[in-house]
């Protein structure tokens, strides 16, 4: 087993506690919904009792063997070890809720806080897991399936299905006003989500169109430090050939580019663009300077 492999499946382990923790601590403790296989597991739970982790594994069983058909063996396995670690996590944070009780105080009078504290771990446990590739099953493993089998947008379903176990939910146990709550936690965990997928190096393209990018280039890579790539263009209108520079970096350093390609040029056309991760030398690993 490769390192590679190692540290997925270690980020998977982590990312389902998370979930788990926050589903036990905040939306059990303070009966809040979810959408997707969590919300389902809530209803049964509020209805019927069956403790979250029975519900999970016997929810997820049946689509397992389905993808199985439909996929290949390491995409199966892989989402088996998902359900498997967050039905683990689930029955874990159970037991010590039992034993110990609740880890956390109890903050009913400042539901913001709690839905906070919720969308902010349910959303770093979800994109820890999206982000080593991994799935934990649930509503996630049925757009799959359908998307395969139909091609039916994988959106557009977990959506659907969102809507449709939040409904359920307040004809099962929500009241309106923990619906809210719950609306707004979800939307927390989305952005998250997003931005946990997205990594945490933020910077900026550039792109320079100028006659001068010669004196552009040099002062890039000698003020700044900074690598520069040539594009090739020919301008639609003029049909002269143009040369753009693109230039990715860092935040802190915009405002020193931007007065540089003043000084040197205070007729171009720059255009600047976020990004939202950069891998790369002078990012991700020590930038070898010419």
């Amino acid at each position: 087993m490769n390192s590679k492999l190692l540290k997925q499946l270690a980020l998977i382990l982590v990312g389902t506690n998370i979930v788990a923790f926050a589903i036990i601590n905040f939306s059990v403790r303070y009966t809040l919904a979810d959408g997707g296989f969590a919300g389902i597991n809530l209803i049964i739970f509020h209805l019927t009792g069956v403790d979250l982790w029975i519900s999970n594994l016997a929810l997820n069983t049946p689509f397992v063997f389905l993808l199985f058909k439909m996929s290949d063996l390491k995409t199966t396995l892989m989402t088996v070890y998902g359900i498997g670690t967050l039905t683990a996590a689930l029955a874990l944070w159970r037991w010590h809720w039992d034993t110990f009780g609740y880890l956390l105080p109890y903050w009913g009078d400042e539901m913001l806080l709690v839905i906070v504290f919720y969308g902010l771990m349910f959303g770093i446990g979800i994109g820890v897991v999206v982000k080593a590739n991994g799935t934990t099953g649930g509503s996630v493993l049925i757009s799959k399936i359908l998307h395969q089998k139909w091609g039916i947008p994988v959106s557009r379903t977990l959506f659907v299905f969102d809507l449709c176990v939040i409904s359920l939910s307040l004809f099962a146990f929500l009241t309106v006003t923990n619906a809210v709550y719950t609306l707004i936690g979800i939307f927390i965990s989305s952005v998250v989500i997003g931005k946990v997928q997205e990594g945490g190096l933020f910077g900026y393209k550039v792109l320079i169109i100028s006659d001068h990018y010669e004196k552009i280039n040099h002062a890039v890579r000698h003020d700044l430090l900074r690598g520069a790539t040539m594009i090739y263009a020919t301008g639609a209108h003029s049909g002269h050939d143009k040369r753009i520079l693109m230039v990715v970096i860092q935040k802190r350093e915009l405002s020193m580019l931007k007065q540089l390609i003043h000084d040197i040029d205070p007729t171009s056309f720059v255009t600047v663009t976020h990004t939202y991760e950069t891998l790369g030398e002078g990012f991700t690993y020590e930038q070898r300077m010419p």
